[in-house]
């Protein structure tokens, strides 16, 4: 299915070019963008920048290696199109793709008032890379996109069926595929005009359009080489000064494909035409500004915009084309609420901070030697945190001082995890610990295990001070068996296991640090009918974390004394 359709038509469709210049036509966006995906399959809509500017590669040092296929079909013969032993052929392309990997690191400001970024500092290099091979294909069917009589966006059906075949052939790189077609009515007529020696306008459409299949981005850039023909055969000998193919011409079509792809791999990688920060053809700088006119530098992308490329990279299938050791040095830092729907890929360390509340509900990928340190909440439901690569090991997770790590029906194949002093630890669901890996839970933790969790896999995970525990019990507030007091463990009440995931806190005098954590906390009396009713009083000097999902409800009868604090955490789902 089609996530995005953008087409790039050359000005020189109609106009002659006897006489005309060049260096003054421009590519235009032709079609309305489709809704885009962040998740893969949930659609946004009216989403601000600011959910992307944590993901800004502001400490990053190394470039991510995107590696895109330039897949050039030819007929059956081999010719039709580039040339994978034609040296000019390889030079025009050296020129392109260094261009390309120039205009997303070398970012231009641009002092168009349009075009204003707000209060994200500039940020000069997109650090993203990409990894350029070619790919020849010799298949008459896929390079004549005119022979089923259909425009080449609507070429779609042929191409998709061999696009997905590209993206399961193992001899064939995992990248963001960039299909390359021709006209061949098209093509015998330029081949006759340079035969001849004919003068003729531009009859080719220059242009692309990016698609997705099964989530996974491929570029068709149709005519591409019928272009190419033209602009090297024919233009010099229709320009009023003298130009020459060798020291004018092939600058300018490197340049034109240049842009036109760079523009397409930033809708690969999640990018529209307009943004918070201006309105389609607005920014005329702007890389993803749908008017590609002289005069403006096309190299200008918004910090935000470098950001959501990043989450992209991260949350979409795009993260298939990337090598999969390939840790970098630095840090991500989470600070806001976020709940990530899709499979999270990180290139570095995790770190979550105080305010930061993440919940992965497909699982999260690290590099080797990484590590996730949590000062906020991380919510591991239904998905596993490994190593991206299969035989790999990663550094773990650690839950800081007042952090909250949920572990709900997750399994620890490849980490550990240590809890220090003052964290929290929630388990639900099926908890699998398996290869000897183990969760250290130091002195003054918090635990609660639900009335329905239960470990599987390794018989003693759970270890404290170099102690091996036999295990947590559901539906309870210890640790093991001997009473929270005598062991100098923190008192933690768990969820009830008469109504599931609902805790009533009743009847009770709250005189420690404590953390209350729940799917759904109900203080105070007369809670129902069913329950009985009495006062729940918070000593002075006393401080009660309350942390629940569905909220906190306090009634009459819950009392806090002078010099007592108590704070209220919810939770996304």
């Amino acid at each position: 299915m089609k996530q995005i359709s953008f087409i790039f038509l050359s000005m020189l469709i109609a106009f002659p070019c006897l006489g005309q210049n060049v260096e003054d036509l421009y590519i235009e966006c032709r079609l309305p963008i489709e809704p885009k995906t962040d998740d893969i399959s949930n659609p946004i809509s009216g989403m601000g920048d600011t959910m992307y500017r944590e993901y800004i590669p502001y400490q990053y040092q190394e470039l991510i290696p995107v590696h895109v296929n330039l897949i050039f079909f030819q007929k059956d013969n081999g010719a039709g199109n580039f040339q994978q032993d034609d040296m000019e052929h390889q030079r025009f392309w050296d020129k392109v793709t260094q261009d390309i990997n120039y205009r997303y690191t070398n970012i231009t400001n641009s002092s168009i008032d349009s075009c204003f970024a707000w209060i994200d500092p500039f940020i000069s290099n997109s650090h993203i890379k990409f990894i350029f091979n070619q790919i020849y294909i010799k298949d008459s069917r896929y390079w004549d996109w005119s022979a089923s009589g259909a425009i080449p966006e609507n070429h779609g059906s042929k191409l998709e069926e061999v696009m997905n075949r590209i993206n399961f052939d193992s001899d064939i790189p995992k990248g963001i595929n960039v299909c390359f077609t021709e006209n061949s009515d098209l093509y015998r007529f330029y081949l006759e005009c340079i035969l001849e020696g004919t003068q003729t306008p531009s009859k080719s459409i220059n242009y692309a359009y990016t698609t997705s299949i099964n989530g996974m981005p491929w570029i068709h850039m149709p005519d591409t080489y019928c272009k190419y023909l033209w602009m090297k055969h024919i233009v010099p000998l229709q320009w009023e000064t003298p130009v020459t193919w060798e020291n004018d011409v092939w600058y300018w079509e490197a340049n034109t494909v240049d842009v036109l792809l760079s523009h397409e791999l930033g809708h690969a990688l999640g990018l529209d035409h307009a943004c918070n920060h201006y309105g389609k053809n607005y920014c005329r700088d702007a890389l993803m500004s749908p008017t590609g006119e002289t005069g403006f530098s096309h190299r200008y992308i918004p910090p935000t915009e470098i950001g959501k490329m990043h989450r992209h990279l991260s949350l979409s299938r795009v993260r298939e084309t990337i090598d999969q050791d390939f840790p970098i040095a630095g840090q991500l830092d989470l600070y806001k609420s976020t709940t990530w729907a899709s499979l999270f890929r990180s290139y570095t360390n995790i770190n979550i901070t105080s305010g930061g509340r993440i919940t992965a509900n497909a699982g999260i990928q690290m590099p080797r030697k990484s590590h996730i340190d949590v000062e906020g909440q991380l919510y591991i439901r239904n998905g596993d945190v490994e190593c991206v690569m299969e035989d790999g090991t990663w550094n773990g997770i650690r839950v800081k001082s007042g952090g909250v790590l949920w572990l709900e029906n997750t399994a620890i194949s490849d980490y550990d995890i240590v809890l220090e002093p003052g964290s929290t630890l929630v388990l639900k669901g099926n908890v699998t610990v398996d290869n000897g890996h183990k969760i250290a839970i130091g002195n003054g933790c918090y635990v609660c295990a639900a009335s329905d969790f239960q470990i599987l896999g390794s018989a003693k995970p759970f270890v404290r001070d170099g102690s091996p525990y036999s295990g947590i019990k559901p539906g309870t507030s210890l640790l093991y068996s001997s009473p929270c007091s005598s062991t100098g463990w923190n008192k933690f009440i768990a969820a009830s296991s008469t109504l599931s995931d609902v805790l009533y806190v009743q009847n009770q005098q709250i005189g420690t640090n404590q953390t209350l954590v729940a799917e759904k906390i109900i203080v105070g009396s007369n809670v129902t009918s069913s329950k009985p009713s009495g006062q729940v009083t918070i000593e002075g000097g006393a401080h009660v974390n309350f942390i629940s999902l569905d909220g906190t409800r306090f009634e009459k009868g819950f009392r806090c004394e002078n010099g007592s604090t108590f704070t209220v955490t919810e939770m996304e789902e």
